[in-house]
């Protein structure tokens, strides 16, 4: 006697069969809130991470302009004010960044020959869920520092 194949997968699930689909929705109902917070704690990660990247990467490309045109007492406050550009143009690339909040501290260091430039870069970050463990706001800083090349 033969039996045909699509017989057999058109039967209907027995009792035990259902049974088992409900618990399979019970334990995704119980791990989906740690899958949520798990996925909402990775992307606030990423999203400081590419923040303090981008602002990293702003503070070196202002002391790498300060360390390639250095500068004297009259010629000091265009240079501050072509390095602040400088900084800020880097930062206005990335998207999601609003240059009013951006802070930028220029210095220089030392005397010749040994003197150096440094740039600071202060952004302020805002978590997107309020974490019990972690201050929704902060600051993020970055600090690059070169020797100024005469």
């Amino acid at each position: 006697m033969k039996i045909c194949r699509r017989a057999q997968l058109a039967m209907p699930l027995s009792p035990a069969g259902a049974a088992r689909s409900g618990v399979a929705s019970l334990e995704f109902a119980a791990v989906l809130p740690v899958l949520v917070v798990i996925l909402a704690g990775t992307a606030d990660y990423c999203r400081f991470s590419s923040t303090a990247v981008a602002v990293a990467n702003a503070a070196r490309c202002g002391a790498g302009y300060g360390c390639m045109h250095p500068y004297d007492i009259y010629t000091e406050e265009s240079f501050m004010t072509q390095c602040r550009q400088v900084v800020i143009d880097e930062i206005s690339g990335s998207t999601g960044f609003d240059v009013n909040q951006l802070q930028v501290t220029i210095l220089k260091l030392g005397t010749a020959p040994d003197d150096r430039i440094e740039v600071t870069a202060s952004y302020p970050f805002k978590t997107v869920i309020n974490w019990a463990f972690l201050p929704r706001n902060s600051t993020i800083t970055r600090t690059a520092v070169l020797p100024i090349i005469r």
